[in-house]
């Protein structure tokens, strides 16, 4: 019974319904933390543009590099957007393709794909030293 709420495939990962609504909501949480981060970055960017902010020393004006906090934030809450409509998609269609969703990767897997691509950036893959048992070693 747990294994179907989990959604677990044999190696601990999976997207059932318990994972989908934990995953939902902490989705929520930070988007809503992300909102009030740049609520507050744009109101320090906004406090800097209008009276002018700049370095004393060499006069460099400073407001936008305070703009790059908000964006910064704006340009996660996009994420964290695709992401949320990602996982209610997993909602509606239970067994569609993961799109738009972090996804958990297996040692195994990491290891499997390490030696397709190879060693040190070789493209054509790794081949592995084979013993011929007409031969003997």
């Amino acid at each position: 019974m747990f294994k179907s709420l989990v959604g677990d495939d044999g190696a601990g990962v999976g997207f059932g319904a318990v994972a989908v609504a934990v995953a939902v909501f902490g989705t929520v949480i930070a988007m809503f933390i992300v909102l009030i981060l740049m609520a507050y970055g744009w109101d320090h960017f906004m406090r800097a543009w209008t009276i002018g902010d700049s370095s004393i020393d060499v006069n460099i004006t400073m407001w936008p590099s305070k703009l790059m906090i908000p964006m910064a934030f704006a340009m996660l809450m996009v994420r964290l957007t695709i992401q949320l409509v990602g996982y209610m998609r997993l909602v509606a269609y239970p067994d569609a393709v993961h799109i738009g969703i972090p996804e958990l990767e297996t040692v195994e897997k990491a290891a499997e794909e390490e030696i397709k691509a190879g060693l040190a950036g070789d493209t054509e893959g790794v081949v592995l030293p084979t013993v011929d048992p007409k031969k003997g070693a």
